[in-house]
């Protein structure tokens, strides 16, 4: 046989191989997008009948509720290693804000009717800040997303699964995937002495306009049995975000799910 016609056999049958290997890669990269983004709430649903905005709201009010350890101001009350540090809001508990930083790890129970709200990295802004005391709820909304500067990059697993990721710089966000970036309508906290949201002190106990910016999952329930869930977060100083927007921290929650 033609030694020339042998390598144009070869040739296709390599580029037959090569095409095969490609579409299976591709067909498994898609069926694994697709399953998960069967697992989470995407940007035009409405979980349990509220927007991603009205939930992101509900998130803050909780972040107002939190305070600080008086003994150890690097903590939040009620946060301990292997403890469950969870907001349970109905039919949606609301995992811990990654602003916490560290490695942390949570043991918790829930239903396996709950959905599952995971605050990727968002920022918060209000009236009792100094600069904004008379501030119309745009400038304060401008305000929160102003606190989400910075390079960040964020990955939520569940059961070892990537589910989302965020990639972000500054004003640009380079890759949003399963995640929904979400400002608040216009809201009002209540700021008791002690809230983890940094507060003037002779501003305690008062109520103000609010607003925050930032990116959210919501996952749907899920099946009876454990499950984990992991999320490292990563934020970075950029010349607009001035060095003070920095984090790093690692969640992880282990979950018996009845």
């Amino acid at each position: 046989m033609n030694n020339n016609l042998i390598d144009i056999k070869q040739s296709i049958m390599i580029f037959v191989s090569i095409s095969v290997i490609i579409s299976f890669l591709y067909s498994t990269m898609s069926d694994s997008a697709s399953a998960s983004s069967e697992m989470v709430f995407l940007k035009d649903e409405m979980p349990f009948g509220l927007s991603y905005s009205d939930w992101s709201e509900k998130f803050w009010i909780w972040q107002s509720q939190t305070f600080e350890d008086p003994e150890n101001s690097e903590n939040w009350l009620g946060v301990a290693e292997n403890g469950c540090f969870m907001r349970d809001e109905g039919p949606v508990v609301m995992l811990i804000d990654p602003a916490y930083g560290y490695t942390l790890n949570q043991k918790c129970a829930i239903s396996s009717t709950d959905g599952i709200l995971i605050d990727l990295w968002s920022g918060e802004c209000d009236s009792a800040m100094k600069e904004f005391e008379n501030a119309s709820f745009k400038q304060i909304s401008d305000c929160a997303r102003g606190f989400d500067l910075g390079k960040i990059k964020t990955t939520l697993r569940v059961d070892g699964t990537i589910v989302s990721e965020l990639q972000a710089t500054d004003w640009t966000t380079n890759i949003l995937n399963n995640a929904v970036e979400s400002r608040t309508n216009e809201m009002h906290l209540t700021l008791e002495k002690g809230t983890r949201i940094p507060t003037d002190p002779n501003k305690w106990g008062g109520t103000y306009l609010a607003a925050a910016h930032g990116w959210y999952v919501i996952l749907k329930p899920l099946s009876p049995g454990n499950h984990t869930i992991d999320y490292e977060n990563q934020v970075s100083s950029t010349t607009l975000s001035g060095a003070g927007n920095q984090n790093l921290a690692h969640i992880t929650y282990h979950l018996m799910v009845k």
